[in-house]
């Protein structure tokens, strides 16, 4: 039984970590792209409107990049929460917690 329990828990360790390694590349991905365009649209607009004016459009892309930020990190948040790693075996070993307690008592 403790042998099941552990092949369980390896298997489920393996399967995390190939989880968060593919996240983070995603995650790394993400932001190198993200970064790339901002910088693009960021400069595309600063030139197109700076004649009219300079302070404003700066002032107007940091308020839209700041709320993209935290509209991402909200996501993120919210993701982390509903999390959990190791789920089936944290509910087989309560399972073997409770019949145990049967057995015993």
């Amino acid at each position: 039984m403790c042998r099941n329990r552990f092949e369980l828990i390896s298997v489920e360790l393996q399967e995390e970590r190939a989880r968060l390694i593919q996240a983070l590349l995603m995650t790394l991905g993400i932001a190198v792209l993200g970064l790339l365009a901002g910088i693009s649209l960021t400069g595309a607009v600063a030139i197109l409107l700076w004649k009219h004016s300079p302070g404003l459009v700066l002032i107007g892309m940091a308020a839209i990049q700041a709320s993209s930020a935290w509209f991402l990190y909200r996501n993120l948040s919210r993701l982390l929460t509903i999390w959990t790693p190791m789920q089936g075996s944290l509910q087989q070993l309560e399972q073997d917690r409770e019949a145990l307690q049967r057995i015993l008592s």
